[in-house]
C-alpha cells in the first residue's frame, strides 16, 4: 500500500519534469549576433567578428592615470560566423563591467564595409553613431563595398572602432581578414603619391 502511495506521487512528477527537461536540450543556443547582408537578406558565412571588453586597468601607475593610459583592453574573444551567419562569443551578453559596458563588436569579410557596434562608417570621415543593435536586436547588416570608398579611411575606420586591440589578439583573425585591402590601400597611395622610380 505504502509502495502504490509513492509510485503515485513519483509519476506525477516524472511526467511533469521529463518533457521540460527534454524540450531544454532541443533547443539550441541563442547566437550573440546574426550577420547578414544588407541588401538580400542572406547570411554571411566566413565574416571574422572581434569583440573587446574595455575598462581598467589594475596595474595603473599614477603617471599613467595623470596621461590618461590606465583604459584598456581586458578581454578580447573573436570568431567566425557560420553558414547561417551566426556568431557565438562565451559570455557577450552575460560578462560585462556595469550598466552599458558590454564588449564592443566589430565584424568584417572583404567585398564588404567594417561594421561597429557603436560607429557606422561613413566617407570623408562623416562616421555617424550607430544605435540599432543591442541584446534585443542582434542582426548585423554588413552593406557591400561600394565603388569609390577609400580603403586608406576605411582602415583608419576600423583602427579607430576596435583602438588597434585587434594587434594584440592571441587568435588574429581580424587582422588577417584585413590585410586583403591591403593592395587597394597601396594603389590609393600610389594614385596621390606616385613612384618617381620607373
Amino acid at each position: 500500500m505504502k509502495n502504490n502511495f509513492i509510485i503515485l506521487i513519483i509519476i506525477p512528477v516524472i511526467l511533469v519534469i521529463f518533457p521540460v527537461a527534454v524540450s531544454g536540450m532541443d533547443r539550441s543556443p541563442k547566437p550573440d549576433a546574426i550577420i547578414i547582408d544588407d541588401e538580400t537578406g542572406e547570411p554571411i558565412e566566413g565574416a571574422v567578428a572581434i569583440a573587446i571588453w574595455r575598462g581598467p586597468k589594475k596595474d595603473c601607475t599614477l603617471i599613467q592615470g595623470l596621461e590618461g593610459g590606465c583604459w584598456g583592453a581586458l578581454r578580447i574573444e573573436e570568431t567566425v560566423s557560420d553558414k547561417e551567419g551566426k556568431i557565438f562569443i562565451k559570455d557577450f551578453w552575460d560578462w560585462h563591467l556595469g550598466p552599458d559596458r558590454y564588449p564592443r563588436l566589430t565584424v568584417y569579410k572583404f567585398g564588404y564595409v567594417c561594421w561597429d557596434q557603436k560607429k557606422i562608417f561613413e566617407p570623408k570621415w562623416k562616421w555617424k553613431n550607430r544605435t540599432d543593435f543591442d541584446k534585443d536586436n542582434r542582426t548585423v547588416r554588413l552593406k557591400k563595398w561600394p565603388e569609390g570608398f577609400s580603403f586608406k579611411e576605411h582602415a583608419a575606420f576600423k583602427r579607430n572602432v576596435t583602438n588597434g586591440d585587434y594587434s594584440i589578439s592571441e587568435t588574429p583573425l581580424f587582422i588577417k581578414a584585413f590585410e586583403s585591402e591591403g593592395l587597394g590601400i597601396m594603389q590609393e597611395l600610389e594614385k596621390k603619391y606616385p613612384s618617381k622610380i620607373k
